[in-house]
């Protein structure tokens, strides 16, 4: 019988640990694609900064501003990526417990009196 309960504590040790990981994974992916567009609108609004663009007739020049505003954008994403991974972490931490702390089952025969206790007709 203790195996089993050694087992299934064991699953549910590998179960915590492959939720964190995915987790670490899906906020390192978004990182990464977040980096991506942040590092492609950089460039894109270097070249629209640029004096010799072709100008199509307007004063101002409002592509520059547009791409400040969507790096500005990706910016605060990176920041939300950042305290979701924080947030997860801390609720994972409050809710995993070592095994040795999860309390444990009275032995049957303990159970059985307490079940039977429990039974009797007070009186």
């Amino acid at each position: 019988m203790r195996a089993i309960s050694h087992a299934v504590i064991d699953i549910d040790r590998y179960l915590e640990e492959a939720a964190r990981a995915k987790q670490q994974y899906d906020a390192e992916r978004w990182r990464e694609e977040l980096g991506l567009q942040g590092k492609t609108l950089e460039r894109a609004r270097d070249v629209a900064a640029t004096p010799d663009r072709g100008r199509d007739g307007f004063p101002l020049a409002l592509l520059p501003f547009f791409l400040r505003r969507r790096l500005r954008q990706v910016a605060v994403d990176l920041e939300f990526v950042a305290e979701l991974e924080s947030a997860h972490d801390q609720w994972a931490a409050a809710h995993t417990q070592p095994a040795e702390v999860r309390g444990r089952r009275p032995p049957v025969a303990q159970r059985a009196r307490a079940q039977a206790q429990r039974a009797r007709p007070a009186g």
